[in-house]
Protein backbone atom coordinates (compact mmCIF):
# COMPACT_ATOMS: atom_id res chain seq x y z
CA UNK A 1 0.00 0.00 0.00
CA UNK A 2 1.42 3.47 -1.22
CA UNK A 3 1.36 5.52 1.68
CA UNK A 4 1.37 9.96 1.32
CA UNK A 5 4.61 11.88 2.84
CA UNK A 6 2.24 14.08 4.66
CA UNK A 7 -0.80 14.73 6.74
CA UNK A 8 -3.19 16.39 8.57
CA UNK A 9 -2.50 16.99 12.60
CA UNK A 10 -4.23 18.56 15.14
CA UNK A 11 -2.15 19.55 18.30
CA UNK A 12 -3.20 21.35 21.16
CA UNK A 13 -0.90 24.75 21.49
CA UNK A 14 -2.48 26.82 24.32
CA UNK A 15 -5.13 25.80 26.93
CA UNK A 16 -8.48 27.56 26.20
CA UNK A 17 -9.88 29.71 29.37
CA UNK A 18 -13.29 30.37 28.03
CA UNK A 19 -14.17 29.75 24.48
CA UNK A 20 -12.55 27.92 22.17
CA UNK A 21 -11.04 29.41 18.80
CA UNK A 22 -9.63 26.49 16.52
CA UNK A 23 -7.19 28.84 14.43
CA UNK A 24 -5.05 29.26 18.33
CA UNK A 25 -5.78 26.45 20.61
CA UNK A 26 -5.88 23.70 17.97
CA UNK A 27 -4.08 24.90 14.93
CA UNK A 28 -4.40 22.50 12.10
CA UNK A 29 -0.81 21.90 10.64
CA UNK A 30 0.92 19.67 8.21
CA UNK A 31 3.26 16.35 9.37
CA UNK A 32 5.50 13.88 7.52
CA UNK A 33 3.72 10.63 8.25
CA UNK A 34 5.75 8.34 10.86
CA UNK A 35 7.88 5.15 9.68
CA UNK A 36 8.67 2.29 11.89
CA UNK A 37 12.64 3.52 13.00
CA UNK A 38 13.06 0.69 16.13
CA UNK A 39 14.85 -2.33 15.56
CA UNK A 40 11.35 -4.68 15.29
CA UNK A 41 11.37 -6.36 18.45
CA UNK A 42 8.42 -4.17 19.79
CA UNK A 43 5.63 -4.91 18.36
CA UNK A 44 4.12 -1.79 16.55
CA UNK A 45 1.57 -1.25 14.10
CA UNK A 46 1.07 1.74 11.71
CA UNK A 47 -2.38 3.47 12.25
CA UNK A 48 -4.60 5.30 9.38
CA UNK A 49 -7.94 7.06 11.57
CA UNK A 50 -10.96 6.28 9.76
CA UNK A 51 -13.31 7.99 12.82
CA UNK A 52 -12.68 10.46 15.74
CA UNK A 53 -14.83 10.82 18.15
CA UNK A 54 -15.38 14.32 19.39
CA UNK A 55 -16.78 13.96 22.68
CA UNK A 56 -17.57 16.38 25.56
CA UNK A 57 -14.58 15.38 27.90
CA UNK A 58 -11.97 16.90 25.53
CA UNK A 59 -12.60 20.31 27.31
CA UNK A 60 -11.49 19.16 30.41
CA UNK A 61 -8.63 17.17 28.83
CA UNK A 62 -7.05 20.77 27.71
CA UNK A 63 -7.26 22.28 30.92
CA UNK A 64 -4.43 21.52 33.19
CA UNK A 65 -6.93 20.57 36.02
CA UNK A 66 -6.69 17.26 37.81
CA UNK A 67 -8.83 14.72 36.56
CA UNK A 68 -9.41 10.52 35.74
CA UNK A 69 -6.83 11.17 33.16
CA UNK A 70 -3.54 13.71 32.97
CA UNK A 71 -4.42 16.87 30.63
CA UNK A 72 -2.98 16.77 27.34
CA UNK A 73 0.54 18.39 27.27
CA UNK A 74 0.87 21.51 25.37
CA UNK A 75 2.06 20.94 21.43
CA UNK A 76 1.46 17.43 21.78
CA UNK A 77 -1.31 15.67 19.66
CA UNK A 78 -5.13 16.56 20.87
CA UNK A 79 -6.35 13.22 22.48
CA UNK A 80 -9.22 11.40 21.08
CA UNK A 81 -11.29 8.01 20.96
CA UNK A 82 -10.48 6.49 17.34
CA UNK A 83 -11.22 3.65 14.90
CA UNK A 84 -8.56 3.19 12.80
CA UNK A 85 -7.66 0.40 9.95
CA UNK A 86 -3.97 -1.21 10.42
CA UNK A 87 -1.58 -0.65 7.79
CA UNK A 88 1.51 -1.75 8.39
CA UNK A 89 3.18 -4.16 11.35
CA UNK A 90 6.16 -4.28 12.66
CA UNK A 91 7.13 -7.10 14.76
CA UNK A 92 5.53 -10.28 15.83
CA UNK A 93 1.61 -9.27 16.55
CA UNK A 94 -1.91 -10.89 16.39
CA UNK A 95 -2.71 -7.65 13.92
CA UNK A 96 -2.10 -7.55 10.86
CA UNK A 97 -3.01 -5.57 7.77
CA UNK A 98 -6.47 -4.40 7.38
CA UNK A 99 -7.68 -5.20 10.64
CA UNK A 100 -10.16 -2.49 12.34
CA UNK A 101 -9.16 -1.39 15.83
CA UNK A 102 -9.92 0.86 18.47
CA UNK A 103 -7.88 3.03 20.66
CA UNK A 104 -8.96 5.45 23.52
CA UNK A 105 -6.75 8.20 25.18
CA UNK A 106 -3.74 6.24 23.22
CA UNK A 107 0.03 6.56 23.29
CA UNK A 108 0.00 8.74 20.24
CA UNK A 109 -3.28 10.88 20.82
CA UNK A 110 -6.36 11.29 17.95
CA UNK A 111 -6.09 13.87 16.09
CA UNK A 112 -4.01 12.81 13.30
CA UNK A 113 -4.31 10.75 9.69
CA UNK A 114 -1.52 8.03 10.50
CA UNK A 115 -0.36 6.95 14.06
CA UNK A 116 2.32 4.21 15.07
CA UNK A 117 1.40 2.81 18.33
CA UNK A 118 2.27 -0.21 20.41
CA UNK A 119 0.11 -3.14 19.27
CA UNK A 120 -1.03 -4.08 22.72
CA UNK A 121 -2.01 -0.56 23.30
CA UNK A 122 -5.38 -0.93 20.63
CA UNK A 123 -8.08 -3.46 20.91
CA UNK A 124 -9.58 -5.63 17.72
CA UNK A 125 -12.56 -4.91 16.07
CA UNK A 126 -14.02 -8.16 15.80
CA UNK A 127 -16.53 -9.18 12.65
CA UNK A 128 -19.18 -11.80 12.50
CA UNK A 129 -17.07 -13.29 9.85
CA UNK A 130 -14.46 -13.91 12.41
CA UNK A 131 -16.38 -15.23 15.03
CA UNK A 132 -18.60 -17.43 13.11
CA UNK A 133 -18.07 -20.96 11.95
CA UNK A 134 -17.65 -21.31 7.84
CA UNK A 135 -20.97 -23.47 8.27
CA UNK A 136 -23.41 -20.65 10.20
CA UNK A 137 -25.16 -17.98 8.57
CA UNK A 138 -23.31 -14.94 9.30
CA UNK A 139 -25.64 -11.67 10.78
CA UNK A 140 -25.23 -8.48 9.24
CA UNK A 141 -22.68 -6.60 9.98
CA UNK A 142 -22.97 -3.68 12.84
CA UNK A 143 -21.88 0.10 12.01
CA UNK A 144 -18.16 0.60 12.77
CA UNK A 145 -19.28 3.62 14.38
CA UNK A 146 -20.74 1.49 16.92
CA UNK A 147 -17.85 1.20 18.83
CA UNK A 148 -17.49 4.53 19.98
CA UNK A 149 -20.15 4.43 21.01
CA UNK A 150 -22.82 1.99 23.07
CA UNK A 151 -19.38 -0.64 21.72
CA UNK A 152 -17.17 1.65 23.35
CA UNK A 153 -16.32 3.95 26.29
CA UNK A 154 -19.82 5.28 26.34
CA UNK A 155 -21.29 1.99 27.07
CA UNK A 156 -18.58 0.61 28.91
CA UNK A 157 -19.01 3.69 31.46
CA UNK A 158 -23.09 2.97 31.69
CA UNK A 159 -22.31 -0.61 32.09
CA UNK A 160 -20.02 -0.70 34.77
CA UNK A 161 -21.42 2.46 36.67
CA UNK A 162 -24.94 1.22 36.29
CA UNK A 163 -24.47 -2.65 36.99
CA UNK A 164 -21.66 -3.25 38.69
CA UNK A 165 -21.39 -0.20 40.80
CA UNK A 166 -25.15 0.37 41.55
CA UNK A 167 -25.39 -3.10 41.76
CA UNK A 168 -29.36 -3.03 40.60
CA UNK A 169 -31.76 -5.86 41.55
CA UNK A 170 -33.16 -8.06 38.88
CA UNK A 171 -36.87 -7.35 38.54
CA UNK A 172 -38.45 -9.43 40.66
CA UNK A 173 -42.57 -10.09 41.51
CA UNK A 174 -42.27 -10.05 44.91
CA UNK A 175 -40.62 -6.91 45.07
CA UNK A 176 -41.50 -3.30 43.80
CA UNK A 177 -39.22 -2.20 41.31
CA UNK A 178 -36.14 0.27 42.34
CA UNK A 179 -36.56 3.74 41.88
CA UNK A 180 -33.06 5.23 39.94
CA UNK A 181 -32.23 9.06 39.52
CA UNK A 182 -30.22 10.00 37.01
CA UNK A 183 -28.40 12.89 36.55
CA UNK A 184 -27.00 14.27 32.70
CA UNK A 185 -29.60 11.39 31.51
CA UNK A 186 -29.97 13.30 28.62
CA UNK A 187 -26.12 12.74 28.04
CA UNK A 188 -23.99 9.76 26.42
CA UNK A 189 -23.58 7.85 29.06
CA UNK A 190 -26.71 8.87 31.35
CA UNK A 191 -29.45 8.35 27.84
CA UNK A 192 -27.52 4.65 28.42
CA UNK A 193 -27.90 4.08 31.59
CA UNK A 194 -31.57 5.25 31.52
CA UNK A 195 -32.48 2.30 29.03
CA UNK A 196 -30.97 -0.25 31.06
CA UNK A 197 -32.41 0.74 34.23
CA UNK A 198 -35.46 0.98 32.22
CA UNK A 199 -35.67 -1.27 29.87
CA UNK A 200 -33.33 -4.27 31.28
CA UNK A 201 -34.01 -3.99 35.00
CA UNK A 202 -37.23 -2.51 35.29
CA UNK A 203 -36.99 0.31 37.35
CA UNK A 204 -38.92 3.40 38.00
CA UNK A 205 -36.71 6.36 36.28
CA UNK A 206 -36.29 9.88 36.66
CA UNK A 207 -34.13 11.85 34.71
CA UNK A 208 -32.38 14.85 35.55
CA UNK A 209 -31.48 16.74 32.10
CA UNK A 210 -31.39 20.88 31.47
CA UNK A 211 -34.11 21.97 28.90
CA UNK A 212 -37.20 20.51 27.97
CA UNK A 213 -36.33 19.24 24.72
CA UNK A 214 -34.46 16.58 26.43
CA UNK A 215 -37.03 16.16 28.84
CA UNK A 216 -39.49 15.33 25.73
CA UNK A 217 -36.48 12.86 24.31
CA UNK A 218 -35.77 10.92 27.64
CA UNK A 219 -40.04 10.55 28.34
CA UNK A 220 -41.46 10.27 24.53
CA UNK A 221 -38.58 9.93 22.43
CA UNK A 222 -36.57 7.12 24.22
CA UNK A 223 -39.07 6.25 26.39
CA UNK A 224 -36.75 5.76 29.25
CA UNK A 225 -37.70 7.82 32.10
CA UNK A 226 -41.25 7.44 34.02
CA UNK A 227 -40.32 11.11 35.72
CA UNK A 228 -37.76 14.01 34.43
CA UNK A 229 -36.78 17.44 36.42
CA UNK A 230 -35.33 20.06 34.07
CA UNK A 231 -33.03 21.44 36.58
CA UNK A 232 -32.02 24.30 34.77
CA UNK A 233 -35.70 26.10 34.91
CA UNK A 234 -35.62 25.45 38.58
CA UNK A 235 -32.76 27.09 38.88
CA UNK A 236 -33.79 30.06 36.97
CA UNK A 237 -36.75 30.76 38.64
CA UNK A 238 -34.97 30.20 42.25
CA UNK A 239 -32.49 32.89 40.73
CA UNK A 240 -35.29 35.25 39.96
CA UNK A 241 -37.58 34.89 42.97
CA UNK A 242 -34.80 34.76 45.61
CA UNK A 243 -33.66 38.05 47.90
CA UNK A 244 -30.35 37.42 47.53
CA UNK A 245 -27.09 37.29 45.26
CA UNK A 246 -25.17 34.96 47.80
CA UNK A 247 -23.34 32.12 45.96
CA UNK A 248 -24.05 30.20 49.32
CA UNK A 249 -27.07 30.87 49.74
CA UNK A 250 -28.68 30.30 46.34
CA UNK A 251 -26.89 26.93 46.14
CA UNK A 252 -28.82 26.13 49.60
CA UNK A 253 -32.18 27.37 48.40
CA UNK A 254 -31.30 26.24 44.71
CA UNK A 255 -31.16 22.29 46.91
CA UNK A 256 -34.18 22.55 48.94
CA UNK A 257 -36.42 23.15 45.25
CA UNK A 258 -34.55 20.49 43.80
CA UNK A 259 -35.75 18.04 47.13
CA UNK A 260 -39.13 19.66 46.70
CA UNK A 261 -39.25 18.41 43.00
CA UNK A 262 -37.96 15.44 43.86
CA UNK A 263 -40.30 14.50 46.23
CA UNK A 264 -43.17 15.82 44.22
CA UNK A 265 -42.03 13.20 41.20
CA UNK A 266 -41.40 10.39 43.50
CA UNK A 267 -45.30 10.62 44.70
CA UNK A 268 -46.20 10.84 41.01
CA UNK A 269 -44.56 7.64 40.03
CA UNK A 270 -45.45 5.89 43.21
CA UNK A 271 -48.98 6.50 42.13
CA UNK A 272 -48.76 5.02 38.38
Amino acid sequence: MLLPTQQKVVRLAHRPTTEIDPSYHLPLTYERVPTFDDDGKRPLVLLHRLYLSIDPAMRGWMSSARSYLPPVPINEVMRGATLSEVVAVRGVSRLKVGDVVSEFAGEAGGWQEYAIVSAKSVRKIETWSDLCDDNQQIPRELPLTIHLSILGTTGLTAYFGFIRVGCPRLPSKSKPPEVVLVNAAAGAVGSVVCQIAKNVYGCKVIGVTGSDAKCRLLKDGLNCCDAVINYREMENEVSRNAQTSDPAELFALKSIEFQKQLRKVLKEIDSK
